[in-house]
């Protein structure tokens, strides 16, 4: 069974995330965690309207990537709002689809060859300096 929590850290971020355990010793605590996403806050003050969206919470990062968080850094850890697991799900189900999506379309439309030979050497400018042998 999942873990789903919602965590208000001390910058005052918000996070959503599955904790998969609470590592310990004898010098800090820490809370391995992975899908981890921030909740974000939207207005428009004209319309008088709020709304709240999720960005993964680190950058480059696989939505299933494990990360661990020092617990010394956590103000509350809850459990959300059904409202907020539904979405948090559908996130996660969409990010995953996008992402084989993307994977297949690479492999499918990209030819990236490497190769050995640095022969072909024609489209790179040699600039006079002391060191004639670097390449630029």
């Amino acid at each position: 069974m999942r873990d789903i929590k919602q965590i208000k850290l001390t910058t005052g971020e918000e996070l959503v995330c599955d904790v998969l355990e609470l590592v310990e010793d004898e010098y800090a605590e820490a809370m391995v965690v992975t899908n981890c996403l921030t909740i974000l806050c939207q207005e428009d003050r004209k319309r008088e309207i709020r709304w709240y969206t999720f960005r993964p919470f680190m950058l480059h990062q696989d939505a299933d990537q494990q990360l661990v968080i020092n617990t010394q850094n956590i103000v509350c850890l809850t459990t959300p709002a059904k409202g907020v697991m539904d979405y948090f799900n559908t996130y996660l189900d969409n990010f995953r689809k996008i992402k084989k999506e993307e994977e297949d379309f690479v492999r499918e439309n990209m030819d990236i060859t490497f190769s050995e030979d640095d022969s072909d050497l024609n489209n790179l400018i040699r600039f006079p300096g002391p060191k004639p042998d670097r390449v630029h």
